[in-house]
């Protein structure tokens, strides 16, 4: 494996063979991983501001 290290870059270059499956899948998992993490940071945002709506319905329900 050669690594080579500047001013905030690294360049990784791994050797062909079995390791390309290996790429391959880990691409695959980083992207669901991703699309995962996308759809929860809108679901709980989402959330987040239903609930802020609710609170201040309540608030205002009972003033």
């Amino acid at each position: 494996m050669d690594v080579v290290v500047g001013e905030n870059t690294s360049i990784v270059e791994l050797l062909s063979g079995e390791n390309e499956t290996l790429l391959v899948w880990l691409d695959g998992f980083f992207v669901l991983n991703l699309t995962l993490q996308v759809l929860y940071g809108v679901s709980r945002l989402h959330v987040e501001s239903d609930y802020f709506l609710c609170q201040g319905f309540y608030k205002d329900l009972y003033y």
